[in-house]
């Protein structure tokens, strides 16, 4: 097996992981900053936002074009004069302005965090807009050589660089502006930053946004982990130019090369799963509060966190003392909601105050993000004050799910008679579409079982708490996980047809035997990270809104929750990424081939 073939198949396979991980990373990043006020409000934050966007674009227009390319010997670079120009001009720019914003945001922490007053006023998202604005067009007026210098070689036939001045820019701009400098910058910044903190101790000064820093400090960790073997390898790249080499040692470094490319590609993927080791919200800082205090006519402003009870007068000094917070809570909440009494004689007279994303009286609903469940999205329609609303979505919410479930049997029982005929399963795909209709009708039936379970419970008519609860739990695990299972057994099929498309003559994946090992082992597998569904579903009271009524809620620690979205994630996103890829290859595919068929007959 040569070291060519090897790197061909990392890029394939390792650059198709981290193009799925990248998309669903830097998707979670655009919409989480940009949706929520507090974040957008934020100098760094918005430089992540910016950051992502760029990141995102690159792995679509780099990565993604590159796995075609490899995977299908397929280089629209090498034929089309516009694409090679527009590449190199996107690419020039985009990774740089990433880059730019990863500096921006160590160097705002760096301000935000400081003692000086001075310095802490050039922390403004005013300010930052205005830098991120001349930022790019800087950049982009930089990337104008890209396309003027780009040519497609008539001999190699691959994108070049034509002139040998700017050939020469290129490769020391690569070196510094691409590696050098933001290594530089960040790692200075970032101690700067790490020291501030370490410096502020007394609450009474100064309270930074700690976490919001060490996000900044990862990110940092990251740019250092991804980008220096990049810049190692382009300085050898440079002293080595010019020298005699055989084909041997070619190879060699066309593999390094290749591992250094898909190491770079962390840093364009990895800045989400990174902010979600480093960080589980976002606060402000003390400081800032008490400096809106006279912005805002207020002459007093008190605020609470774990440990402090601090008031900021009109002199904007937060002014703390120690609180203990459990001489006025109680444990009637969910999600680690904040339980806080009334009246301590009468047990049911408590409030809870509901971490972000969750509602209800003892906050037992989600909306966060892939976190959501049938209960959230039915309650404020079901527990609505206005009668005419809650009997129409009361109507709506059984007869559209009867609807479906009637018309879907129909369907797949035309579907279930066609794919039991043997000569519709001789390929895996009739296996596929077979199973797939099994479970499609199971999970019409587990949605409208689960809807009148949540109506029943609502109005307490459930008299076994025993039977209550396994209802809960099955239903609610096979709603999901059936679902699932069907976009996964869709996702084959496509597999199936490109590889069809791709190899004609061999029948491996098109085998019945592969098709069912491939069915079984989707099924456990989806039943299997599921399991948590089955476990952790529970039914609980709701004392507050209703006399009776109960909800089956998921009560799930913080590590568990985020396994739970991580899942859903990849569960509902990862196919729709796979059969968009493959629909795009069997595109190219039969371009390609009819073009090398034009190119034999005008020969």
């Amino acid at each position: 097996m040569s070291l060519s073939y090897v790197g061909t198949q990392l890029t394939i396979y390792v650059g198709s992981a981290i193009l799925i991980a990248g998309v669903l990373g830097n998707g979670i990043n655009i919409f989480i900053f940009s949706s929520v006020r507090t974040y957008r409000n934020t100098p760094s934050t918005f430089y992540f936002l910016v950051g992502s966007i760029h990141n995102l674009l690159y792995l679509a227009i780099n990565l993604t074009f590159r796995i075609v390319s490899v995977g299908s010997g397929f280089d629209l670079t090498r034929t089309s004069l516009a694409w090679c120009r527009a590449r190199s001009f996107f690419l020039s720019t985009i990774s740089v302005i990433s880059f730019t914003c990863s500096c921006l945001a160590t160097i705002d922490q760096f301000l935000a965090t400081s003692q000086s007053a001075h310095l802490r006023r050039y922390s403004k998202i005013e300010l930052a807009y205005r830098i991120v604005l001349v930022t790019m067009v800087v950049w982009y007026l930089q990337g104008i050589p890209w396309i003027l210098y780009q040519n497609i070689s008539p001999i190699s036939t691959t994108c070049v660089r034509t002139n040998a001045i700017y050939a020469i820019y290129v490769s020391v701009y690569l070196l510094l502006v691409l590696c050098v400098i933001p290594v530089v910058v960040m790692i200075g910044f970032g101690f700067l930053t790490y020291r501030n903190i370490r410096l502020t101790i007394a609450l009474a000064e100064l309270r930074a946004d700690r976490q919001l820093a060490k996000m900044t400090l990862i990110q940092v960790v990251l740019v250092i982990i991804s980008i220096i073997p990049y810049g190692i390898n382009n300085a050898y790249g440079l002293i080595t130019t010019g020298m005699t080499k055989d084909a041997n040692r070619i190879l060699i470094e066309s593999f390094i090369s290749t591992i250094v490319s898909l190491i770079t590609y962390l840093y364009y993927m990895g800045s989400f799963y990174m902010f979600l080791i480093s960080s589980s919200r976002f606060r402000h800082a003390y400081h800032t509060l008490c400096d809106n205090t006279t912005s805002n006519s207020s002459s007093l402003l008190c605020l609470v966190d774990d440990d402090y009870f601090c008031l900021c007068d009109i002199n904007q000094i937060a002014q703390c003392f120690l609180y203990d917070k459990t001489l006025d809570q109680c444990k009637h909440c969910l999600a680690q909601g904040q339980c806080i009494k009334g009246d301590t004689d009468t047990p049911s007279d408590y409030v809870c105050r509901c971490p972000r994303c969750h509602f209800g009286s003892i906050c037992q609903h989600n909306t966060k993000l892939f976190s959501f469940t049938m209960e959230s999205l039915l309650s404020p329609d079901l527990l609505s004050s206005s009668f005419i609303k809650k009997s129409v979505s009361l109507s709506m919410y059984i007869i559209v799910p009867a609807l479906l479930l009637i018309f879907g049997t129909i369907s797949n029982i035309f579907s279930f008679v066609t794919f039991r005929r043997p000569k519709t399963r001789l390929n895996g795909a009739g296996h596929y579409f077979f199973t797939s209709t099994i479970f499609s009708q199971l999970s019409l039936f587990c949605l409208l079982s689960k809807i009148i379970h949540i109506i029943i419970n609502l109005r307490g008519l459930f008299v076994q708490p025993m039977v209550n609860t396994i209802l809960c739990k099955i239903l609610s695990f096979l709603l999901s996980s059936s679902t699932r299972i069907c976009y996964w057994l869709i996702v084959f099929v496509n597999i199936e047809r490109l590889y069809v498309t791709i190899y004609p003559t061999k029948r491996w994946l098109k085998e019945p035997k592969t098709a069912k090992k491939i069915i079984i082992f989707v099924i456990m597998l989806t039943y299997g990270v599921h399991i948590h569904e089955l476990i952790q579903y529970t039914i609980v009271p709701d004392p507050k809104y209703t006399v009776h009524g109960k909800w089956c809620v998921t009560q799930f620690s913080h590590s568990l929750q985020i396994y739970n979205q991580i899942n859903t994630m990849i569960h509902y996103l990862s196919p729709c990424l796979v059969n968009l890829i493959c629909t795009i290859t069997l595109l190219i595919r039969p371009a390609r081939i009819r073009a090398n068929l034009d190119k034999k007959k005008s020969r």
